[in-house]
């Protein structure tokens, strides 16, 4: 229980991290975007835990919980490889340039 704990809480930590450092122009908007999928994700495990309990079992309960957070530890092991080359793609995108031309001509939060 609460290796799972610490493998949500470092998930979390570790990509809320990653985002801010590699688009530090768009933070407050990336802090908002990692707590609400770790509150989405959270939900989701939660929502229909006894049920899901009382069908499978303790064990296949938390085994299948393991699993889910080991495929979120994959993701992140896969953006540890192709970071760079995801950030180029993204950057690339024209919303981006636009809201990156918007913070420079009126500042950043100008639309809040």
């Amino acid at each position: 229980m609460s290796a799972q704990f610490f493998a949500s809480t470092s998930i979390n930590i570790i990509s809320t991290t990653y985002t801010i450092e590699c688009y530090p122009d768009l933070a407050g908007v990336m802090v908002i975007v990692c707590g609400a999928y770790r509150n989405i994700i959270g939900f989701g495990l939660s929502y229909g835990a006894q049920g899901f309990m009382n069908a499978v079992g303790v064990m296949g309960c938390f085994g299948t919980y393991a699993g889910i957070l080991g495929g979120l530890g994959v993701v992140g092991i896969f953006f540890y490889v192709k970071g760079a080359k995801v950030r180029a793609v993204v950057n690339a995108w024209s919303w981006r340039r636009s809201v990156l031309a918007d913070e420079h001509e009126h500042g950043p939060m100008s639309g809040v």
